[in-house]
């Protein structure tokens, strides 16, 4: 059963359960509200589940805490992630001995190829131009990327961000083992 909790107590609780893991402060709450935003735009599989996850591999000696101290599916697009997720990460894609992937983030400045409000606002036409495009039969709107994302973000921040007893009893788990109080999640469903 899931029930619904304000991203701020998950927040507090997460860079709290990290905090004593072992992390500091400030790798805890960025990686927490990481976690958080995942899950308040709708990637729960990447989001506020994990933590008890992380906190197990913490526990468990299988990775430092947190690092510390130490759309469209064509084959060119997914063999350029697999080069900057493995390659120029220092990963082989070929290693079965390692788990995860490797990180890679591109950052792109859009004033350094031109005026950023030139480049929003041909941002803005181009997601114009492509809504203009007849939907498929069955559906209502064309969408672009983050669409669904925002929608799911303003929802969650209004109403929480569900959270199962399958990651509820981990967390309480993990916060009986650290001493930390876990009571901004109430009790429920005999999890508690």
């Amino acid at each position: 059963m899931s029930r619904l909790f304000p991203a701020s107590e998950i927040t507090s609780l997460g860079t709290k359960l990290f905090v004593a893991a072992g992390a500091t402060e400030t790798e805890s709450r960025i990686a927490t509200e990481s976690l958080v935003t995942s899950s308040l735009m709708g990637h729960d599989s990447h989001g506020v589940l994990r933590i008890p996850e992380y906190l197990g591999f913490v526990a468990n000696g299988r990775i430092l805490p947190l690092g510390g101290g130490a759309g469209h599916k064509g084959f060119t697009l997914s063999l350029l992630v697999e080069i900057l997720g493995s390659a120029l990460a220092g990963f082989s894609s070929q290693d079965k001995d390692v788990f995860g992937n490797g990180v890679c983030f591109l950052v792109m400045d859009p004033s350094a190829f031109c005026p950023l409000n030139e480049f929003r606002r041909l941002m803005d036409d181009t997601i114009a131009y492509m809504k203009l495009s007849q939907p498929a039969p069955g559906v209502d709107e064309v969408l672009v990327p983050g669409d669904l994302e925002f929608r799911t973000l303003r929802q969650r921040e209004r109403d929480g961000i569900p959270v199962d007893d399958s990651t509820r009893a981990p967390l309480r788990d993990h916060a009986e083992r650290l001493q930390v109080d876990w009571s901004p999640l109430p009790r429920i469903g005999g999890v508690g």
